[in-house]
């Protein structure tokens, strides 16, 4: 959390796996109406958490409001599966990477 406090969107919080359950195609989704879109978390719970708790510290700070995250769509259920599996391993190589 507290590489997340110096730079919201470093190189120390990766982006979060989000799959958006509403659209069946990559060709429907339309950027515009990103935030309209339900999603499910496939990755970053912990970070999403981690934004909760500095936004209750720093309420007027914009930067805890928003999470960089991969958007995936039409992805069957082995592939949810998959995904969130392969983040946690690519997280924690991320984190190696960028905290040594």
């Amino acid at each position: 959390m507290s590489k997340m406090a110096e730079d919201p969107f470093g190189p120390g919080v990766p982006p979060m796996a989000v799959v958006c359950t509403s659209i069946k195609s990559v060709e429907e989704f339309k950027m515009d109406s990103a935030l309209q879109y339900p999603y499910e978390v496939h990755g970053g719970s912990h970070s999403y958490a981690a934004r909760l708790k500095l936004l209750a510290v720093h309420p007027d700070d914009e930067h805890f409001l928003y999470a960089l995250s991969d958007v995936y769509v039409a992805l069957s259920d082995a592939e949810c599966l998959r995904l969130a599996a392969r983040h946690n391993i690519n997280g924690h190589f991320h984190c190696e990477m960028s905290h040594r």
